[in-house]
């Protein structure tokens, strides 16, 4: 990889052990792009682990754009919530759109948006869906309050959905 993208200056490579992106500083990209990558992580602690690092490496108001398989179709189905070792093959049943909606909001995104599209035959599935979904963040000159306590103003970093009190 590093040889392929040599003469881009603007590729940077980070080498992690596939379960943190901790390499990578927090608010450090405008977007995250995955590709057919969570189709193929069968637990789901990880999924949402990558989830929650996509949120603290991508800046306010950043993206996050990510694709899966969606529906029935899949050679060696596991479910969406599934946190248990399977098949070398295996790869994500998603059935419902809630589930990865909901994954995507704790977290912290919003103005989450998704489309299901046929999938290409050769993939042997039934559809994919690409959803996309924006980092919110309070503004720095708003005082936040959530339960009671006010909430630090560092932009990018405080993962709760605020809403202005006026």
């Amino acid at each position: 990889a590093r040889e392929r993208t040599n003469e881009r200056s603007t590729v940077r490579l980070f080498h992690t052990d596939g379960l943190d992106l901790d390499a990578i500083g927090k608010d450090a990209y405008d977007a995250v792009y995955a590709v057919d990558t969570f189709s193929h992580i069968t637990f789901h602690s990880i999924r949402y682990k990558f989830l929650e690092e996509f949120f603290r490496v991508v800046k306010c108001d950043g993206l996050l754009s990510l694709q899966m398989t969606f529906g029935d179709g899949v050679h060696t189905p596991v479910s969406y919530h599934n946190d248990a070792p399977s098949a070398s093959d295996a790869e994500v049943a998603l059935t419902d759109a809630k589930s990865l909606y909901d994954d995507v909001y704790k977290v912290g995104f919003r103005d989450i948006w998704s489309k299901v599209r046929p999938a290409p035959p050769h993939l042997g599935h039934e559809s994919i869906i690409f959803l996309t979904a924006r980092k919110q963040c309070p503004r720095l000159s708003m005082k936040i309050i959530i339960a009671g306590e006010e909430q630090p103003q560092e932009q990018g970093h405080n993962k709760k959905f605020v809403v202005a009190i006026r």
